[in-house]
């Protein structure tokens, strides 16, 4: 494994995983997001959720006759989640989702938010070959956004109901646009919940690469990330931990011995993940 040459403000230490407690359903076969949305665990005000596990299924391919092969997936967050409700990732093997794999989410908390239902967006990095256009390659997108390049479209839509206290559960309207879909009061924006992504404006250069990288973001807050480099078959091929300070923020890394190819940078701190792509020349 490689060691890291890091900033003044970042020290490097032991790597911490933390994972979700919920197994992937390794059943499904097609890309997608499962259970079926109408059976998927309803949460009750005031009653702690239990057993809502969301299985996720790697895309395969993308575009329209599978004209990208898709190498791997890195889910960041989750949006309009009724509040008091949190999620947490689990991946395979502590690492980005590769080509057809499967990994999931565990929704657990306690929801004092108006019975319906809560249309939410899984948003992704998804990495292609050749690379995805239109703005997808490496970018955080709605999977739904992902999935609408395939033909037939891949359906990648999800929903978390809510019951009021010893009710029952609403029918589930899947239209599109369906005025049923009701707004989180801790999501007021549309796009990626902040509550779940603390780094904003990641970069990484030289990229490509030799010998040196300089991987820059700001923080929202001062926290410790786990850091960890995989090449796009998985394998770990650096992990640590670092102190990431609030405002602006460089790691510096030696990757001169590293072998030619693309890799994927991770960080990640509980369920708030961003990763980004390099390549070794």
């Amino acid at each position: 494994m490689k060691k890291l040459i890091l900033s003044l403000s970042l020290v490097a230490i032991s790597f911490v995983g933390v994972q979700a407690q919920c197994t992937p359903d390794f059943t499904v076969s097609v890309p997608g997001l499962y259970p079926t949305p109408s059976t998927f665990a309803c949460a009750e005000q005031g009653v702690n959720l239990t057993g809502a596990v969301l299985t996720i299924k790697n895309f395969n391919t993308a575009g329209p006759g599978g004209s990208y092969t898709i190498d791997s997936l890195i889910i960041d967050s989750v949006s309009n989640v009724p509040c008091g409700i949190s999620y947490a990732i689990k991946y395979p093997n502590n690492r980005a989702l590769l080509n057809n794999e499967a990994a999931c989410i565990n929704f657990t908390g306690v929801t004092a938010d108006p019975a319906g239902q809560y249309q939410m967006k899984v948003y992704g990095k998804v990495y292609g070959t050749p690379d995805i256009p239109l703005g997808i390659e490496g970018n955080s997108k709605d999977l739904s956004s992902i999935g609408s390049l395939n033909s037939p479209p891949l359906d990648f839509r999800y929903w978390l109901r809510v019951k009021a206290a010893g009710g029952t559960c609403a029918a589930l309207d899947t239209a599109t646009g369906s005025s049923a879909n009701k707004i989180s009061s801790c999501n007021t924006t549309v796009g990626i919940s902040n509550v779940n992504t603390s780094i904003q404006g990641i970069t990484i250069f030289p990229n490509p690469a030799q010998s040196n990288v300089t991987l820059s973001f700001d923080a929202d807050l001062s926290e410790n990330y786990s850091l960890m480099i995989t090449n796009l078959i998985g394998s770990v091929v650096y992990s640590g931990e670092v102190s990431v300070s609030a405002g602006d923020n460089q790691v510096k890394l030696d990757v001169s011995s590293f072998a030619k190819g693309n890799y994927i940078i991770t960080l990640k701190h509980l369920d708030k993940i961003t990763a980004i792509r390099f390549v070794v020349q």
